[in-house]
């Protein structure tokens, strides 16, 4: 059958039988991915991306970068977001702190920033459009599984008419999987800490700043900051921003630690 005789054939955007077992199966990350696409392309879709975000900064200025953990969408349009300041005014990012699956082009366009607007534009350039976004929020933070609607223009309105629920329970295990993972990967990581570390990022990711971490910790300032500097090299972290993000994403809540399994 081809990709235009979908239409009409809810059945054509039906996940195969033993997809949970696929996803649950993945031990890394990189085979995560590469079971996310296989599956998300049975049902119409492509370019899957999965990124992590910090809900508590994701609406600022000083927003702390996505920990994107795979995507496929094209490399010059990867390098033309991570370029620019889209990461800082993405609308689907905005829309996605809802906590409810969406398509992308039902964000309402008053609702849009002409920001933003040119943004939208500049995406479809690069063929980055006909987007689903299936998001889940915890512990201050977001994480976002993406898709984008394949072929042709009638290919790409089937799937986005019939294959939206086949895609929401596809991004909801991916997202439970990717959070297994990162949390057993985080044992390892965690379990390099010195005390005094580990209980920075508790600090962190219960919200406190620079100053308010020093006198919890009993140190300076700048003590602090080159504690911070050296968490960022530990964790391969860009930007100070980006270590409240990886500390929620560990379980660090402040209120105790979830051990990984």
């Amino acid at each position: 059958m081809s990709r235009s005789e979908r239409d009409g054939r809810v059945d054509a955007f039906t996940l195969p039988s033993g997809w949970v077992t696929r996803v649950a199966a993945a031990e890394d990350m990189e085979s995560l991915s590469t079971v996310a696409r296989d599956l998300a392309a049975r049902i119409g879709f492509g370019g899957v991306t999965y990124s992590f975000h910090n809900m508590t900064s994701a609406w600022s200025p000083e927003r702390a970068d996505p920990l994107a953990f795979f995507t496929y969408y094209p490399e010059p349009w990867i390098a033309r977001y991570t370029g620019s300041d889209y990461g800082r005014i993405d609308p689907v990012v905005r829309a996605a702190g809802q906590g409810r699956a969406f398509r992308w082009n039902d964000i309402a366009d008053e609702s849009l920033s002409a920001a933003q607007r040119a943004m939208m534009a500049d995406a479809r350039t690069y063929g980055i459009h006909d987007g689903f976004c299936v998001p889940a929020r915890a512990a201050g933070t977001l994480g976002l599984f993406n898709a984008l609607a394949d072929g042709s223009e009638d290919d790409r309105r089937a799937a986005l008419t019939h294959g939206t629920e086949s895609l929401t329970a596809l991004g909801l295990v991916v997202h439970e999987r990717a959070r297994h993972l990162m949390l057993r990967a985080g044992g390892a990581v965690l379990s390099d800490l010195d005390p005094e570390a580990l209980r920075a990022l508790e600090l962190l990711a219960a919200g406190a700043d620079t100053p308010e971490a020093a006198a919890m910790l009993n140190m300076s300032e700048q003590a602090v900051d080159r504690l911070l500097e050296d968490l960022m090299r530990h964790l391969k972290l860009p930007r100070p921003s980006g270590l409240r993000a990886r500390a929620l994403m560990l379980g660090l809540s402040g209120l105790g630690r979830q051990r990984p399994m």
